[in-house]
This record gives C-alpha cells, structure tokens and sequence, in this order.
C-alpha cells in the first residue's frame, strides 16, 4: 500500500503511524459496503458524505463544536473550486458513533497527537501534517492528522491568547488539513494545485486561510 502524504510543513519522508483503533476500523468498514464498486463512482461527488472522526485524547464539546463549525467553512470555501466535496457534511464523533448509522458516503479521520493548542516557542517543523492510504491505485477514505506538528507551528502564535480563541485556531487548521485530504478523496487524485486548500505544503495563513482575523493580517508580524 502506498502513502499520499500531503500538507508538509517542510517535505520529508514520513512513515505512516501503526497504531490503528481496531474496533473503529470494525465498525467503520461495516458501513463501507459498495464503498469500493467502482473508481468511477469514487470520484463523483456524494449527496452526503459523513465524517467520522476518532481522537487519541479526548476532545472536549466545545473543541468539537468549534471543529465541526470549522469544518463546514472549510467545505463551503472549498467546494466553488473542487465541485466534489459539494453536499450535505454529517459529523460523527467516533467515541459516541451507534452500530447501523445509515451514511451514503463515510470517511474516516483520525488525529494523532494532542490536539489541545498550547503556547510554545517557534519550531521549525518538519513532515507531513496529514495523509490518505493509496492501494492499487485507489485512495482509500482514512485521514491521519498529525496533531502535535498542527501544534508546533500554531504554537508561537497562541502566545497572549485566551482558550477559546486558541481552540478556535487549531480546529480551523484541523479541517483544512481534513478538507485537503477529503479532496484527494473525492477526486481520486494525488495530485495537488499550486494554491488554495488543494496546495501540497501549507504555511500558518495556509492553515488559517478561512480565519478573518489572520487575512485582515492581526498576525501579520507573528506569522
């Protein structure tokens, strides 16, 4: 099976994370029947693509309140440019997903890491902030994030912040890395454009590109 890796800070060969939750796996493939019929089908968009999402450390609600909000901007602003990730969004949290959710669509997203935004000192950061599986030619629908790298970069700019704006940032850059691989997804392609969310290496406005604040240029001598 081969690695797309995508949205690197820096490029750098990054070996895929073993760990797996294996009954997520279990439940999650039970609702994939028919997921794989065709590559055609793959690659045109869903009426409803359901996101279940998985997290190493537990989450707090208003961290996934304010994921998900972030999430259906990411898919707003994305979709007038990649017409694939058009629809209805379902957010699942995969600590409370039920056996026999009805979805047409699933992808599954794991954040690796702790994804709880702290401030630290500038780091140079290395590798890729979240990948897809490819095998035989198809991309698979799991989505790794790498939390902790999320967090490195986002690190020196939380400096002087409150907690909810802090948890309002890095749910921001949470689901453009999400939406970024969602892409790769929906059109079946590993390629990547020169810019917006479909770009292959990300900078901090790239990961805060649908935050108002960061495009007025609040951070513009932090950044």
């Amino acid at each position: 099976m081969l690695q797309v890796n995508t949205m690197a800070a820096f490029p750098r060969t990054q070996i895929l994370y073993r760990t797996v939750v294996y009954t997520a796996f279990t439940v999650v493939v039970s609702l994939l029947s028919g997921w794989f019929a065709c590559d055609r089908a793959l690659a045109e968009p869903a009426p409803r693509t359901t996101l279940v999402i998985f997290a190493d450390h537990r989450v707090p609600d208003e961290e996934w309140t304010d994921l998900s909000a972030a999430l259906r901007r990411a898919q707003t602003s994305s979709a007038t440019s990649t017409p694939a990730l058009s629809g209805e969004m379902e957010i699942v949290r995969g600590d409370q997903m039920k056996p026999g959710l009805g979805v047409s669509t699933v992808i599954t997203v794991f954040l690796r890491g702790d994804c709880r935004l702290m401030p630290r000192p500038r780091l140079v950061v290395q590798g890729a902030l979240g990948w897809v599986p490819r095998s035989k030619g198809i991309i698979g629908p799991f989505v790794t994030v790498n939390c902790s790298r999320i967090v490195d970069m986002l690190g020196p700019l939380a400096l002087g912040m409150d907690s909810s704006r802090r948890d309002v940032l890095m749910a921001e850059a949470l689901a453009r890395v999400i939406v970024h691989e969602w892409v790769h997804i929906a059109t079946q392609s590993a390629s990547h454009g020169k810019q917006g969310v479909t770009q292959s290496v990300f900078g901090l406005r790239d990961l805060l590109a649908d935050d108002v604040e960061v495009q007025r240029g609040t951070f513009r001598t932090r950044i």
